[in-house]
């Protein structure tokens, strides 16, 4: 049975509908434009479905009726199995996942838990195979747990060895440090967790890293006062062995203010690209930039801004990178999309040119679209993931959006979790080279106390 929509004027284009609105949601919006399948109230259509019509108490003018039938090919990838829970210890908080493959889609997940090593906080990890089978039980990643051991990322080289990286805090003597930890491809420890920033004046955070097929692995964070003025941006560059192949150096030229948040991306050859939040630099509120270097470690040209449009605050830069050398960067940015924060990207190619002009990813924009994560596989298509308010009907959800090597958007904006109540947060993708993916984040409640670790398969 058909049940009427009340709404002002709408339209229906390229398969989507949108619409008009009166009425008071939370952040002092009071009305804009979104998409059927995606507002909040609305029901999520994935395709192929037929709709009638519906009703939604927050629509205020111009009863209209209206029947139609939106009918489109699916050409993302699809899910694989239901949701699944990582963290087998469920008391108190395990947040903060990140993930990485390797070449075969066998995969490791990371996280931090909360007195779980019985001081605080310290990383967890969890082995699956490419079937999402888990390999093993979860394993403790730190050796040193005395006060905070958070906020994990970990890179996978082709074989299936991987590093685990994390920030410590007074584990060398002051403040935050970043440290790290190597296993093979069995999940065996290879050597101690080992400390990565050689200055350990201040505080040592936000650290990301890339991993090479053969096993070479570049670290990056952000370092307090050591550039002279604020934060700044430095990396150390790692053999297969583990062996630092060079001092640790900086990555930001313009010192000036806040250089934080890097991402870096590593492609088949060793290059690699990283990318940051700058405050200030681009004259109004954060912007985003970038410094190439080939496979020895030397710049490769100046670093770059990355956003166009530089009004407010551009900022919490992620990257990812095709064998080949072409990357793409996705970031937030407020206000551009007309209501709080939204999610843009730019792509380039090999040479670190632009390809095409900066792009908004999210297409529902009401509320707020934070904290993106991006993952390319060897052709260069991608994927990138956020977190959204209130478009899942209930608080903070995790929704993504698929392109094809072209840039092209391949079907709708989706929802990633499939458990809705209370929040779905701080995602982050990886992606092998044949497309498969996995998506994790942190849910509150879903396991009974607090947070917990989720994630989801998908396959072309």
């Amino acid at each position: 049975m058909g049940k009427q929509m009340v709404g002002l004027e709408t339209e229906f284009k390229n398969n989507i509908l949108s619409y008009s609105r009166e009425s008071t949601p939370k952040y002092n919006q009071s009305r804009g434009v979104s998409s059927i399948f995606k507002k909040n109230g609305l029901p999520r259509i994935d395709p192929p479905q037929v709709i009638s019509s519906w009703k939604n108490s927050a629509f205020a003018q111009k009863p209209m009726t209206c029947i139609l039938a939106l009918m489109f090919c699916s050409l993302r990838a699809q899910s694989v199995g239901a949701e699944f829970q990582v963290n087998s210890y469920t008391t108190n908080n395990q947040s903060l996942a990140n993930v990485a493959m390797d070449g075969l889609g066998n995969s490791i997940i990371v996280w931090s838990s909360f007195d779980q090593d019985g001081d605080r906080w310290g990383i967890y990890g969890k082995r699956y195979d490419s079937a999402g089978t888990p390999i093993g039980s979860e394993f403790q990643v730190s050796t040193f747990f005395s006060s905070n051991q958070i906020r994990p990322d970990v890179a996978m080289d082709g074989s299936g060895n991987f590093v685990v990286v994390w920030w410590s805090l007074s584990q060398d003597t002051d403040d935050y440090g970043i440290y790290g930890q190597r296993y093979d491809s069995v999940g065996d420890q290879e050597g101690s967790e080992f400390l990565v920033n050689t200055h350990t004046m201040g505080a040592q955070r936000d650290v990301s890293i890339a991993m090479g097929e053969s096993g070479n692995f570049i670290i990056v964070w952000a370092s307090l006062d050591q550039d002279g003025d604020g934060w700044g941006v430095y990396s150390r560059r790692y053999d297969s062995t583990g062996t630092p192949q060079s001092s640790e150096f900086q990555v930001n030229s313009h010192t000036t203010s806040h250089q934080s948040a890097p991402s870096v991306a590593m492609d088949s050859s060793g290059n690699f690209i990283v990318v940051w939040q700058s405050l200030g630099q681009d004259g109004d509120g954060s912007g985003v930039y970038g410094q190439r270097f080939d496979n020895a470690g030397n710049p490769v040209g100046l670093e770059f801004q990355i956003n166009t449009y530089t009004t407010s605050f551009q900022s919490s830069p992620s990257v990812a990178m095709d064998g080949s050398g072409n990357f793409v960067v996705a970031w937030q940015s407020f206000i551009q999309d007309g209501d709080n924060d939204g999610i843009y990207g730019q792509r380039y190619d090999a040479d670190g040119n632009p390809i095409g002009s900066e792009f908004r990813v999210n297409t529902c924009y009401f509320y707020i679209q934070r904290n993106p994560s991006i993952a390319m596989d060897d052709s260069g298509n991608f994927v990138v993931v956020w977190q959204s308010d209130n478009q899942d009907g209930d608080d903070l959800g995790v929704i993504g959006q698929q392109y094809d090597i072209t840039g092209s958007p391949l079907g709708p904006e989706f929802q990633v979790n499939t458990y809705i109540l209370d929040n779905q947060s701080n995602p982050a993708i990886a992606m092998e080279p044949d497309g498969n993916y996995i998506v994790v984040w942190q849910s509150y409640g879903q396991d009974g106390d607090g947070y917990g670790v989720y994630g989801q398969r998908y396959e072309p």
